[in-house]
């Protein structure tokens, strides 16, 4: 989990909290199945009362999942989730890398 806080910005006109999280799956087994646990853990992570901050404002929550860079159902993926995707290669990985 990455997280900091944010000062006023014109986009941002509070202070905010700014979750990233990863979802780290060492296989795909159904592109639908990764999204949907992505969208699950953003909502509770949305919710959960101890990232409101002293502020009580709502988090921006991001969720990567974090893929193999072989995997054959990367570029499905990568079409289908709104978000980024990060990839994995066995030596380094790639937040939010489109499929090559």
């Amino acid at each position: 989990i990455y997280t900091r806080s944010v000062g006023k910005t014109p986009r941002l006109p509070s202070i905010k909290t700014v979750l990233w999280l990863y979802e780290i799956k060492p296989k795909i087994y159904s592109v639908g199945a990764v999204i949907r646990q992505c969208v699950a853990l953003r909502r509770v992570a949305a919710q959960a009362r101890e990232y409101h901050g002293d502020f009580g404002a709502q988090p921006i929550v991001r969720v990567f999942p974090v893929v193999p860079a072989d995997d054959p159902k990367l570029a499905m993926l990568v079409a289908m989730y709104s978000d980024h995707v990060s990839v994995w290669d066995g030596r380094s990985l790639r937040i939010g890398a489109p499929a090559a």
